[in-house]
């Protein structure tokens, strides 16, 4: 017999666990304990599989996705179980920790805060650093390539110019480019902001291992006892 996966949660990760009473198996199979191991471990990676799958589309349907690959990986990672861990096989699927990476944010519903001073700075859609919506700010329109330097002060607050000065950052305010006829606004501050929590992880994880496991596990049992027999 085996029985319904045990599923536990820390941060965005989900570690599954399953227990199994392999005794009228073993007696039926050839080597049955380590053909009974394989089953288990092949169950418990497919079900990571399943789970990587639906997570991914979840994301492509509730995010605006600007760094496909990357967003795709890092909203999934698997840790596969191996035949090789004891006591028991465990696989690990969980959602990437990497600096300025706001996915986590979005499972439980965190805050946008600044990478730096006291205010976000959005690119403004339809800008320079942002025609649209879905596109990715150039190199050259990124904090790190302004090198601002502050210079003077407007209507009490600081103002900072790049080196070239095209670009100017009013503090609170926002970054402005200098055009032909005025200036136009590249990013936009705004005080720290809550995140919705739109990436139901831990809920895909569970219903999918709910729905999936014992199917596959009795799949792979079936395999493993041909394949004994």
């Amino acid at each position: 017999m085996f029985y319904a996966s045990k599923i536990s949660t820390l941060g965005t990760a989900v570690n599954v666990r399953v227990r199994v009473d392999n005794t009228q198996l073993i007696s039926r199979l050839r080597n049955g304990e380590r053909r009974l191991r394989y089953a288990v471990v092949n169950s418990l990676n497919q079900t990571a599989l399943e789970i990587q799958k639906e997570v991914r589309a979840n994301v492509r349907r509730r995010f605006v996705v600007r760094r496909d690959e990357f967003i795709m990986r890092q909203s999934a990672i698997i840790s596969f179980a191996s035949v090789r861990q004891s006591p028991l096989p465990m696989v690990e699927v969980y959602v990437g920790q990497k600096p300025r990476l706001f996915l986590p944010e979005f499972e439980h519903g965190g805050t946008r805060e600044p990478a730096v001073g006291k205010h976000v700075a959005l690119p403004v859609i339809g800008g320079p650093a942002r025609p649209t919506i879905a596109s990715r700010v150039p190199p050259r329109l990124t904090f790190e390539r302004f090198g601002f330097v502050e210079t003077h002060s407007r209507g009490g607050r600081r103002v900072f110019v790049s080196p070239n000065q095209r670009f100017y950052l009013i503090a609170g305010v926002g970054v402005f480019m200098r055009m032909r006829n005025g200036s136009k606004l590249v990013y936009s501050f705004r005080e720290p902001f809550a995140l919705d929590p739109r990436l139901r992880f831990f809920k895909i994880a569970t219903s999918v291992t709910k729905r999936v496991f014992n199917r596959i596990m009795e799949r792979e049992t079936v395999i493993a006892i041909g394949r004994g027999s």
